[in-house]
């Protein structure tokens, strides 16, 4: 009878050792899972900020007016500023991170003021391009 009341522990320890490994295999999915979306919420932040970036930068350039965009590339940070009058007291600016593809571009009205430099027009930050045809904010487009 002793030998029978082992083996019965010996198969629930057994039992509880299996349970373990497949919680510990169900938790680790879940981890992976996580840290991916992590990693994808820590490049789009990085990428948001060199995009707002790249509009600061981009309002300390000197620009002409031009009915096309022109834009202006920062190598060390790998983001582009570019400009496209609109009218003439409207310009839109665009600020890009170049760190992943596709770039995330977010857009600021602006107004030409004294020698090329420009002034942010009150609300005039957006994070979609503002303007009615889709393929007049595609700057790569010629």
């Amino acid at each position: 009878m002793n030998d029978q009341q082992g083996s019965a522990v010996l198969g629930m320890t057994f039992m509880m050792l299996l349970l373990g490994a497949a919680l510990l295999n169900t938790t680790l999915q879940h981890l992976s899972a996580s840290l991916l979306l992590v990693a994808d919420e820590r490049q789009h932040i990085i990428d948001f900020h060199q995009a707002q970036s790249a509009l600061t930068w981009g309002l300390r350039l000197r620009w002409h007016e031009s009915e096309t965009w022109q834009c202006q590339y920062e190598r060390h940070y790998h983001w582009r500023a570019c400009i496209r009058a609109v009218t003439a007291q409207r310009w839109l600016l665009r600020g890009e991170s170049h760190a992943t593809q596709p770039a995330l571009s977010l857009w600021q009205w602006v107004k030409p003021a004294y020698q090329g430099q420009l002034t942010v027009l009150k609300h005039g930050w957006i994070d979609f391009c503002p303007l009615a045809d889709a393929d007049e904010c595609d700057i790569d487009v010629k």
